[in-house]
């Protein structure tokens, strides 16, 4: 399976997950299934359950495969900011406090690199380790701090996927504690998904997956204001 098989899959779970938020916000879901609104509602966000850990996954991989690490971080600072009015309004209806995903994504990139320093700097590896989890925390505190989406769950998730790069299957099967937050069983269906990656690329969809995030929730922010 390839990067680009992924992104797509991770794609379609965000898209079902952030319509469920919406729809059943502004009273769709009520209208189309009635008494099972609510559980229609939780269906699509455990379907939804699929895409963060599959965009941590890939952010791993692409750290590890970018030419230049500056470019990488601030395409996703850029679009965070870009995301962020869409991503309030889309979800909440209104300005809120929460940073989307794109924040988090970029610090979990920072995190990275302060581990790959540390692991050129540092050749102790008791030593390296307990710095490389000082880090894991900060970050993590950071990404409390501006609210990030998945917060300091989502930079510890970062950091099993890094340390876990080279062993796939241990990764594969680290989604399951890593990411009992986001909900099973859907999570626990991941795995398989990752393990079965095959390190090509596939489809160039780079820029497609950066633009799909504002794109997808600038088209359900303006449900807020038709209806």
């Amino acid at each position: 399976m390839s990067s680009s098989t992924l992104k797509l899959i991770g794609i379609l779970s965000m898209m079902i997950d952030h319509s469920a938020v919406t729809l059943f916000r502004l009273g769709f879901l009520n209208a189309w299934f009635g008494a099972d609104s609510f559980k229609a509602y939780e269906v699509m966000r455990m379907m939804g359950r699929w895409a963060f850990p599959i965009f941590l996954f890939l952010l791993v991989e692409g750290f590890y495969h970018t030419r230049s690490v500056p470019r990488f971080a601030s395409r996703l600072v850029i679009f965070a900011v870009i995301s962020e009015v869409f991503f309030d309004y889309a979800l909440f209806g209104a300005l809120s406090p929460l940073s989307n995903v794109y924040f988090e994504l970029a610090l979990a990139v920072g995190m990275f690199a302060a581990f790959k320093w540390l692991g050129a700097a540092v050749p102790h590896k008791v030593v390296r380790g307990l710095l490389m989890a000082a880090v894991a925390v900060a970050i993590g505190l950071g990404a409390e701090f501006i609210h990030a989406d998945y917060g300091i769950n989502g930079i510890v998730a970062a950091a099993i996927f890094y340390v876990l790069r080279c062993h796939r299957k241990a990764q594969a099967v680290a989604v399951i504690p890593a990411f009992y937050f986001e909900g099973m069983p859907f999570t626990f269906l991941v795995a398989p998904l990752l393990y079965a990656y095959n390190g090509k690329r596939g489809l160039p969809l780079k820029y497609v997956f950066y633009a799909f995030y504002p794109v997808h929730l600038a088209l359900l922010s303006l449900l807020e204001f038709i209806y």
